[in-house]
């Protein structure tokens, strides 16, 4: 059934796909595989609704990253990613469970007794799982392998020599002949294929011909003599034995049962008999297959939680676009102080610097900053009417950078006494804005090396592998 399910979802899915690469309105960016997934969604809502999707903290990161007139848009698109990851997570997790899911099989509960399949066909291995409703609920692994049927063989290939002292060890299972408390183990073919085995209990009260003990009519530490009868047959030839034991049951618990409930399997010529208690204290034994493959439920299940971790994950981007926008404009930030000290001591005021480095920025169209750009925005903020001084402290405000606030406060503090030392000053946050510059390139260059450890490590294994790998074959060790 969960086939279907899962088959209907992915259906739903590929339409929807479609769908969305159709419905890609003009302007859009078609290579962001995310957002085209997540924009048909988007256009349902207003951008109220997707900012209520949104924390006060990511807002707040968002109003950093993007500037004003393409907040809305930068919002939209980072919501769209996010809605387009999880629904990415969603449909391979689906893909995920329909292939490998097929392979599973549920538990299912197993007769006790297994018939053994046809001697042409081959051997059967059951992977099964007990219970035992005990106050422990103790519950077990125990695969068993279920042999074919043997054919009828008229004459023997050739005469064998049967020893039957290698017979004994082999049914009492290690214990002591005079002190027997487990069932036995009646091999039927021992000495291969050829030779024939047939046991007969002549003491059947206590011990059955398949040598189980009957200990329903025993009583505990009471010693009972039992003898089986043991004939074996090679072609023509036949021969018997009989085997005096001394059984003596001992209280065994659930737990012991459990460690040795492969010894309580009886098997026949014809059938394979699981044990359904624990023999003395009639504890019920359960048997069930074990589980095959994985379902193809936990596999979504699993998708669905990655998609929700993906999903939270994603918040850590805005924290790692606002470093490196800061790092940005960090790097561009000497320059810019420098073209404005070399401005104002060649005798232009601090606004005719400032706008002519805004000038050659938007001539020179293979430059890109973001400090250029922040610095256009107050050049067009300056011309819409808004104060100098208000419009740098904005500009401080938008770059978030602790070496920009105090640019801009330098810069303010001199415009508001006219003070004639702002070139001093300049050429002071130059230096300190270099110095940054080159404590950043080096922390960055020694984080570079760091990085390089892990493949000259394995550079150096290799080699260590070429060189000495010759020399112990030559040494033959």
């Amino acid at each position: 059934m969960y086939e279907v399910i899962i088959i209907f979802f992915l259906g739903i899915h590929v339409l929807y796909f479609v769908y969305a690469k159709r419905t890609l309105q003009e302007g859009e960016d078609r290579t962001d595989f995310l957002y085209i997934l997540g924009a048909p969604i988007l256009r349902r809502l207003s951008f109220d609704k997707v900012k209520r999707l949104l924390t006060d903290q990511e807002l707040e990161k968002l109003s950093k990253i993007y500037r004003p007139k393409d907040y809305e848009q930068g919002v939209c698109r980072y919501q769209g990613n996010r809605i387009g990851l999880i629904m990415l997570v969603l449909f391979l997790g689906g893909l995920f469970a329909l292939a490998i899911g097929q392979d599973h099989e549920t538990s299912r509960e197993m007769d006790p007794i297994i018939e053994r399949p046809p001697y042409d066909q081959d051997p059967v291995v059951y992977d099964l799982n007990y219970f035992i409703e005990d106050e422990e609920s103790l519950a077990g692994r125990l695969p068993v392998r279920v042999e074919p049927k043997l054919p009828n063989r008229d004459m023997a290939v050739e005469l064998l020599s049967i020893n039957f002292s290698k017979l004994e060890p082999l049914m009492l299972k290690g214990m002591n002949p005079n002190d027997v408390h487990e069932d036995l183990f009646l091999p039927k073919k021992p000495f291969g294929e050829e030779v024939t085995v047939r046991y007969t209990s002549l003491t059947t009260d206590y011990l059955s011909h398949e040598g189980v003990l009957k200990r329903d009519v025993m009583v505990h530490s009471t010693p009972y003599e039992v003898s089986l009868l043991v004939n074996l047959g090679l072609g023509e030839v036949s021969m018997a034995y009989v085997y005096d034991f001394r059984i003596r049951l001992k209280e065994t618990s659930a737990k012991e049962f459990a460690e040795t409930i492969e010894d309580h399997v009886v098997r026949t010529e014809d059938r394979i008999i699981l044990p359904v208690t624990t023999g003395e204290s009639q504890i019920p034994v359960l048997w069930s297959t074990q589980e095959v493959g994985i379902s193809g439920f936990k596999i979504f299940l699993v998708a669905v939680l990655m998609a929700i971790v993906f999903y939270i994950l994603k918040k850590g981007e805005l924290d790692q676009t606002l470093i490196s926008r800061k790092e940005e404009i960090l790097y561009d930030f000497p320059t810019v102080v420098n073209k404005l000290t070399m401005l104002i001591n060649a005798g232009m005021t601090f606004s005719s610097a400032w706008q002519k480095i805004v000038a050659d920025h938007q001539q020179n169209k293979m430059s890109k900053g973001i400090l250029y750009e922040e610095m256009m925005l107050v050049s067009q903020d300056i011309k819409n009417g808004i104060s100098e001084i208000e419009a740098l402290e904005c500009f401080g405000k938008r770059t978030q950078c602790k070496e920009i606030i105090r640019f801009v406060a330098v810069i303010t503090q001199n415009l508001k006494r006219g003070s004639q030392s702002m070139t001093i000053a300049l050429k002071q946050l130059s230096r300190e804005a270099w110095t940054i510059r080159t404590t950043t390139a080096r922390r960055l260059g020694e984080k570079a090396s760091t990085k390089l450890l892990l493949p000259m490590g394995i550079s150096l294994i290799t080699v260590l592998i070429i060189v000495m790998v010759p020399t112990f074959m030559a040494m033959k060790i």
